[in-house]
Order: structure tokens, then sequence, then C-alpha cells
């Protein structure tokens, strides 16, 4: 990423941050929902912030902000260090996947080695995975239900294999998932019946 701006210029680190990632999001969009990709990290930051806000550190929300810039744009992790320093930096390491498709086997396989990393990671990258998987999975049972199915399951794989973030907000979210999975199946039963009816209705006598 083109870094003549100055970001350090900003008033606090977490505004910095929020004017970082949305100039590395700029162009994107949610794959499903298509709303602006910067919708997404500003809402797990505000989940942090709302749910754990004895341990939202500016250092925390920046990286809760910036967790998807150096996987899904054209950030590096120097970057992250120049911009934010190396607390901030380490946080987004550990929220950011590592496996690469075509090299790391099948989608189960490149999990595993995803989960892996980020169960390596700090109490504070993992308390902000805890609520990227929830915004994740409560926004694919509204814009995806049928890759909810393969999805949703991933969250609860995810959310059971870190085990330094917070207890209670891990409790919290993993239930919150697991009910998202059985309401996911049960809307994907009744598309999947209206689907089957109107094919039935369309069809000559």
């Amino acid at each position: 990423m083109n870094l003549t701006f100055n970001y350090r210029s900003i008033s606090t680190l977490t505004n910095r941050a929020i004017a970082f990632a949305g100039a590395a999001h700029a162009d994107h969009k949610r794959k499903y929902s298509n709303l602006a990709y910067i919708s997404h990290p500003l809402a797990v930051m505000s989940l942090h912030h709302t749910i754990l806000p004895d341990h939202s550190s500016p250092e925390v929300l920046s990286a809760a902000v910036l967790h998807d810039t150096v996987e899904d744009t054209e950030v590096t992790m120097n970057d992250i260090i120049i911009a934010f320093g190396h607390e901030v930096a380490e946080y987004v390491n550990f929220l950011t996947k590592i496996s690469v498709k075509g090299r790391d086997g099948n989608r189960n396989a490149r999990n595993a080695i995803d989960r892996a990393h980020f169960a390596k990671g700090p109490a504070q990258s993992q308390n902000i995975k805890l609520f990227d998987v929830y915004h994740n999975a409560s926004d694919i049972i509204e814009t995806n239900p049928r890759f909810g199915i393969t999805y949703l399951p991933e969250c609860v794989q995810t959310i059971e294999a870190l085990d330094k973030c917070d207890e209670h907000a891990k409790a919290q979210v993993l239930n919150l998932v697991e009910r998202l999975v059985t309401r996911n199946l049960e809307n994907y039963k009744l598309l999947k019946e209206a689907k089957q009816h109107e094919q039935t209705q369309t069809q000559p006598a």
C-alpha cells in the first residue's frame, strides 16, 4: 500500500486505523451482501468495545479494524508496523490466514492450518477473532444460507480452538453461533422446499 499519506498525523491511534482500513478497503464490497467492506471491520471493533470494554485498548481496537487489511488488500505487515507499531502488527498477524489455496490442500486442511495459527496468538488477537467469526457467521445466515451449511460449523471449530480468549465472551459467542447453525439449517430447508414448490408449480400439466 502506498503510504504517502502520513497516517501518524491523525489524532488518535484508533482513528488512524479506521482511516487506514477505510482507504485499504475502499473499493471492496462484502461478498454476499454487497455492503462496503469496511462495515465488517468496524462492526468487529464495535462488538469488541461493547462486550469487552475493559480489554479494548487503542491497540486492540486498532487491530480489530485492521484485521483484514493484510489478508485481503495490498497492505503488508511492514506497512502495519510502520503506521501502527509492533504491538498492533502482532495482533493483526495472528488474525491473518496463512494457508494458501492450491498449496495447502483442500478447504478442511487449509482451515486447520489457519485455526492453529489463530490459536498461537495472544488473548488480545483471540478476542478479536471471536467477534470476527461471530459477525461473519451472522452475515452469512442472512445472505447465503446454502454456504452457511459449510461455513457455520467451521466457525464453531475456530471458536473452540481459541484457548486464550476471554472465557465468558467465548461461551457467549459459541452459544450464539451454535444457535445460528440450527437456525440456518431451518432457513435452508425452508428455502429448498420453497424452490421445489416453485418448480412443481411451473412444470407443465
